[in-house]
C-alpha cells in the first residue's frame, strides 16, 4: 500500500512539472542539476516537493495466521501500524471520532452489539464541518463475514435521545458557584 502510494505521489509529481520536460523522476534526480543549473533545479524541486496527493487509506484485515491487523497510509506516503489499539479513523471528522472511541475504552474483545454503537457513536460525534449525516458501519465478524447497516437511523435516533452528551440542567448553577468562590485573579487589566 505504501509502495503504491509512493509510486502515485511520483506520477502525479512527474505529470505535473516534469511531463513538460520528458523526463522522468529517477532521470531529474540524475541529470537535473547539471542539465538546468542549481537555480532553476532547485525551483523545480520546490514545485515537486509542494505536490501531494492530499488523501489517506485505512487499511484492516487480517495476516495468514489469522491475526487482524490495522494502518494508515497518509500523504507524502508515510505507513503507520496501529494495532496496538485495533481502531482508526481517518479524515475531517478523525480526531473526533478517535476521542469518542479512546472515550468509551474501545477494544476488539467488545461484544459485537457494543462495538457496533460504539463505532456508529463515533462517526455521529464526528458529523459536522465537512462530515456529512450519511452513516456507513460495518463490522468484520471473526468468521470472515462481513456485516454492515446503511444509515444507522436506529443507533443515531438513541444516541440523539440518551447517548450524545448534553449540558446539565445544574451546570449553570455549579459554574456560577465555583467561578465566584474558587477562582483567583491571574490578572487585572492595566488602567489608562
Amino acid at each position: 500500500m505504501r509502495d503504491s502510494f509512493h509510486k502515485e505521489l511520483v506520477q502525479k509529481q512527474t505529470d505535473l512539472v516534469l511531463a513538460r520536460y520528458d523526463l522522468t523522476m529517477q532521470t531529474f534526480l540524475d541529470t537535473g542539476l547539471a542539465r538546468f543549473g542549481e537555480t532553476t533545479f532547485s525551483a523545480l524541486k520546490y514545485q515537486l516537493d509542494q505536490i501531494g496527493l492530499d488523501c489517506s487509506f485505512l487499511v484492516f484485515g487480517t495476516d495468514a495466521e489469522g491475526k487482524a491487523h490495522i494502518f494508515t497510509v497518509e500523504d507524502p506516503g508515510v505507513a503507520c501500524n496501529h494495532d496496538l489499539y485495533g481502531f482508526w479513523a481517518i479524515g475531517s471528522g478523525g480526531n473526533r471520532a478517535l476521542s469518542s472511541l479512546f472515550f468509551q475504552e474501545y477494544s476488539q474483545s467488545l461484544p459485537e452489539r457494543a462495538a457496533f454503537y460504539y463505532i456508529a457513536e463515533a462517526k455521529f460525534m464526528a458529523e459536522g464541518g465537512s462530515v456529512g449525516s450519511d452513516t456507513l458501519v460495518m463490522v468484520r465478524r471473526n468468521d470472515g463475514n462481513v456485516v454492515g447497516s446503511l444509515g444507522c437511523q436506529g443507533p443515531k435516533k438513541l444516541w440523539k435521545k440518551k447517548g450524545r452528551p448534553k449540558l446539565p440542567r445544574e451546570a449553570q448553577a455549579i459554574v456560577n458557584k465555583y467561578l465566584k468562590e474558587e477562582t483567583f485573579v491571574v490578572s487585572e487589566p492595566k488602567k489608562q
